[in-house]
């Protein structure tokens, strides 16, 4: 990538189509007519990579896909009505904690690694969003404004099975 430019002059007017198209670029995001970024997880202990997609029902239906580290082998593993978001593999990479929005509330889910058996986790008026597994795989953490009329995010936590909810930020 390295093309050396001896003028000033000749560097501007080389930059001038990068920086139009950049502030295309922008415009287009903001009036949502570019897809959003990708969200991935990084691999559970079964090397996989966990990432959002929605190339299968762009803009209203996001889904999990897996892939091989060398981007192999992608598969989609969930496809429920509304947008699963923010993937994370539990630390035996056996079980995957996202965010599903069917409209809002957002919810917090579980599913198995190959997407089977998805269960909602959490159930409230407020928002839950960005959940992930806990280091000891036993509970998942997560932001939600469910105890702040303002909308302000605080971290909770839970068992993994969604009981035993408890706020940790206030």
């Amino acid at each position: 990538v390295g093309v050396a430019v001896e003028s000033r002059e000749c560097a501007l007017q080389l930059s001038e189509p990068f920086r139009l198209l950049a502030i295309a670029a922008v415009v287009l995001t903001t009036f949502g007519m570019l897809p959003a970024a990708v969200q991935a997880a990084f691999p559970g202990t079964n090397g996989k990579l966990a990432f959002t997609s929605a190339r299968n029902g762009f803009p209203a239906d996001s889904d999990l896909h897996t892939m091989a580290a060398d981007g192999t082998t992608q598969t989609r593993i969930t496809s429920l009505d509304g947008d699963e978001l923010y993937p994370s593999w539990s630390k035996d990479g056996t079980k995957i904690v996202f965010e599903r929005n069917a409209g809002l509330p957002p919810d917090v889910w579980v599913a198995n690694a190959d997407g089977s058996n998805a269960t909602r986790r959490t159930e409230s008026s407020a928002g839950d969003h960005h959940p992930a597994w806990a280091p000891s795989g036993a509970k998942i953490v997560f932001a939600s404004d469910r105890d702040d009329a303002q909308g302000t995010l605080d971290l909770f936590v839970m068992n993994a099975d969604g009981t035993g909810v408890r706020q940790l930020t206030f």
